[in-house]
């Protein structure tokens, strides 16, 4: 029986979740451990975890915590986005959009080895933007 690739994710992306979740007083350290992340994994933001692992732990926040609307709440409540310092602080420095859309293009698929990202031209001058999992439907993450 052939492996399954892992799909990973960049610690880095999961650390506002983390973060927004501790200012809560949500009992984080048991929820990673149940999700087999340890608590050390926070001292390298630069390495990469289970994505099914990021995900359930993510949901099982939501539940518990009662909070449907956690990535809204995220997004209005951080400076920094979960996609990644790096990525989207390289994206918006870039001269034009498409430029811009390139460079997150290129680098999203870093911080997440199951993510498909691609631009595509059309008609009228415009750029589609594709997001989508480059891994099979039945792949864990």
């Amino acid at each position: 029986m052939a492996q399954q690739p892992l799909p990973i994710s960049s610690v880095r992306s999961f650390l506002p979740y983390v973060d927004f979740l501790i200012e809560l007083g949500a009992p984080v350290e048991r929820w990673l451990e149940q999700h087999h992340l340890p608590f050390q994994i926070f001292e390298d933001p630069d390495s990469f975890i289970p994505t099914r692992n990021y995900w359930e732990f993510v949901s099982c926040a939501c539940r518990k915590e009662g909070l449907q609307d956690l990535g809204l709440r995220l997004g209005q409540d951080r400076a920094y986005p979960a996609v990644g310092f790096r990525v989207m602080s390289a994206s918006f420095s870039e001269p034009t959009l498409l430029t811009g859309l390139e460079t997150f293009s290129r680098l999203v698929r870093g911080e997440y080895s199951g993510m498909r990202v691609g631009l595509s031209a059309a008609a009228d001058d415009m750029v589609h933007l594709t997001l989508g999992k480059s891994l099979k439907p039945d792949t864990p993450g």
